[in-house]
């Protein structure tokens, strides 16, 4: 529904306004006129396409990262548990099962680090408090002081863990 602008636009302009990562709004000014167009996407249906089709295309080297990344980022947004959980389940079995590792990337500690972290954050989520203690210790005993140092300044995984215990 058209509303009335209190400031005139000579031109048409139309600007894009998203709200969250499923919902936006297309809106057009013209002289005084404002008209809002709702509109929702498949962010999620089309997140898990991409994150499915960048893991088929890579080499086991690198699979079980994208996956973790995915993971990560639906834990960051608090959306599809099951997924995310799918995932870093999977980028867990391929990081197990892969002896070599390219150190042009992080050390592999590291990014054990990042991914023991993320599985104990999804796991805490979840309600599953014990095995997210054991996830969050096996952070702790990684070669990788320079990523559990970086967390337990921003998320004291120390905290966390005797949080998660009381539970």
């Amino acid at each position: 529904m058209p509303k009335r602008n209190t400031n005139q636009t000579e031109n048409l302009t139309y600007s894009i306004n998203q709200v969250g990562f499923k919902f936006g709004s297309i809106i057009l000014n013209w002289e005084y006129l404002e008209i809002e167009i709702p509109f929702e996407t498949n962010y999620l249906i089309q997140f898990q396409q991409e994150v499915e089709l960048r893991a088929s295309k890579q080499s086991e080297y690198i699979k079980w990262i994208v996956y973790l990344q995915g993971a990560e980022h639906l834990l960051q947004i608090r959306s599809n548990d099951s997924l995310a959980m799918s995932w870093i389940n999977q980028a867990e079995k391929i990081m197990n099962s892969r002896s070599e590792w390219n150190e042009q990337f992080y050390p592999r500690d590291y990014i054990k680090g990042h991914l023991y972290w993320t599985k104990a954050k999804l796991l805490a989520q979840s309600k599953n408090f014990n095995q997210a203690v054991i996830y969050a210790q096996k952070v702790k005993v990684l070669d990788n002081t320079i990523f559990y140092d970086k967390k337990n300044e921003e998320e004291s995984i120390d905290a966390l863990i005797d949080y998660w215990k009381e539970k």
